[in-house]
């Protein structure tokens, strides 16, 4: 048996790690250990060769997650997480340029995040992004959560919340124009009247995508503040980047089918490809 332990990053992107042996021997255990601020994948293998080529993926899930949620903010802050991740990784492969190979890429893009919203026509202020203190989830369950317990829809004011709302999103509902102010109080009342869950007319779904409707009242009027754009609460057809450091870098050039990628990492490894039933 051989152990390998990888230093993988920041604790708060890894959601999935997957890792297969290219060698004769075959995975016993792959396990992300959280340690605080770093997490360590432990890969225990048996194998009959002194070294196994392995080939390790690792997701930044949130960021899809975020996306999804129409959440800038949180995006960005699991963007730059992920990028430490990445960061680690050029490190090893400094050590190891031969071979090592460093893949970035998204299997799609979500939530079709824009520079440019239509209400800020050539405006920007990206620094009110950095207002908002936590992501959607944070403000959903540390906010919310603790607002909606021993509270009903009839008992609930949103003067209760607005100084919570300044702290947390930067956002000062006094000064905002009477159209957001009406959006606010909206979307307050459906949420403590507690819907969460998809709505079948369409322009709720519009309004919400499903999610509580006034936290993503409040990130829709942030990102809009900020000159960010969103067109839906799904994967879109946005092309994504591929980025690639290493032996065989140069096969990940161009525009292509992201399904191609695997037959590039197949070509790079020197494997034969796995037969499908």
């Amino acid at each position: 048996l051989k152990s390998y332990k990888t230093f993988i990053g920041g604790h708060n992107f890894v959601e999935h790690v997957q890792v297969e042996d290219l060698s004769k021997g075959r995975i016993i255990d792959a396990v992300a250990r959280d340690l605080g601020d770093t997490v360590y994948v432990d890969i225990l293998i048996a194998t009959d060769r002194k070294h196994a080529d392995l080939c390790t993926a690792i997701e930044s899930g949130k960021i899809d997650w975020a996306c999804h949620a129409n959440d800038a903010a949180a995006s960005i802050g699991d963007t730059l997480a992920f990028d430490k991740a990445i960061a680690k990784a050029l490190e090893f492969q400094a050590k190891y340029p031969d071979d090592t190979l460093i893949v970035v890429t998204g299997d799609h893009e979500t939530g079709g995040l824009s520079i440019g919203f239509a209400g800020s026509k050539y405006s920007t202020a990206y620094e009110k992004i950095s207002l908002q203190q936590g992501s959607y989830v944070a403000f959903d369950t540390e906010v919310l959560g603790w607002y909606k317990q021993g509270r009903s829809a009839n008992d609930a004011y949103l003067e209760d919340l607005l100084p919570v709302i300044q702290r947390f999103f930067g956002i000062d509902f006094g000064n905002l124009p009477e159209s957001d102010k009406e959006l606010i109080q909206r979307s307050f009342v459906r949420t403590m009247k507690g819907e969460v869950e998809r709505a079948p007319q369409e322009s709720i779904y519009l309004l919400y995508g499903g999610y509580e409707p006034l936290t993503v009242t409040l990130t829709h009027i942030t990102n809009q503040n900020a000159g960010i754009g969103w067109t839906s609460y799904s994967h879109t057809g946005v092309p994504v980047p591929t980025f690639a450091l290493g032996k065989g870098q140069s096969l990940f050039n161009g525009y292509y089918d992201n399904t191609n990628i695997f037959d590039k990492l197949v070509s790079v490894m020197g494997v034969k490809e796995l037969a499908t039933n």
